[in-house]
């Protein structure tokens, strides 16, 4: 049996004396704020809707790429603070490995999580107008029923990411072991996602830098840690 304790406690330990685990998320931030800049610009001297919708997808293609190799970059680092070492050039080099692998499992989620969206989105506007409910009451039932698309679907295939990039695994079989680890670990995974949820409803009435600062420093580094952690002591565990 997994000691949840054990794992939280271990991931605050590794997250508080390693401090280098929060380097992948603070270079990512720095990626997106150059490449902010550098797309206003862009955006200025396009002319045409063609040219707005090329340079659309690929750069949303290089963001998803980037993206792929700093969450493979922090998930690298956060098993080398979990183990006590930090290897800069493996951790890239493998992060590299497997950005591909890992592009297309983020596709795979973002393509499930906005089915889940827009499942419930008609559903929850189906119900409010049949019952002829008040606009509260209708986003209470939009709230539910998203709650339990997400908690009841995509948390099973929540550590893929994980798996692949720790075990070297391929798409489907890191989803299949995501779905069973997940099934074992249910109550952890889902608290761990209530508390992001929590964060991400809070985090909307804080200022926009602090929130930043807190996602960036903090949550990012601190949740990769955590699922990291599970990953590891699941594996020693069924050895």
């Amino acid at each position: 049996m997994i000691s949840y304790k054990k794992i939280l406690s271990n991931s605050l330990k590794a997250f508080i004396s390693k401090p280098f685990v929060v380097i992948p998320s603070i270079l990512l931030f720095l990626f997106f704020f150059f490449l902010s800049i550098l797309a206003q610009k862009i955006q200025t001297r396009l002319n045409t809707n063609t040219e707005l919708i090329i340079f659309t997808v690929i750069s949303t293609l290089l963001i998803f790429l980037v993206m792929s190799f700093f969450f493979s970059l922090l998930i690298i680092i956060s098993k080398q603070a979990l183990k006590g070492k930090f290897e800069i050039n493996y951790a890239i080099k493998n992060s590299f490995k497997q950005t591909f692998k890992l592009f297309a499992i983020i596709l795979i989620t973002l393509l499930i999580y906005n089915i889940i969206q827009q499942i419930v989105y008609y559903l929850s506007t189906f119900i409010g107008h049949s019952l002829s409910l008040e606009l509260n009451s209708a986003k209470f039932i939009y709230f539910i029923l998203y709650f339990i698309g997400l908690s009841g679907i995509l948390i099973f295939i929540s550590l893929s990411t994980f798996i692949l990039i720790l075990k070297d695994k391929s798409i489907l079989e890191s989803i299949s072991e995501s779905v069973k680890i997940v099934k074992e670990n249910y109550l952890l995974v889902l608290s761990v996602f209530v508390v992001i949820f929590a964060i991400s409803e809070v985090s909307l009435l804080i200022h926009s830098i602090l929130k930043e600062s807190l996602n960036i420093l903090i949550i990012t580094p601190l949740i990769s840690l955590i699922f990291t952690n599970l990953i590891l002591d699941n594996d020693i565990r069924t050895k």
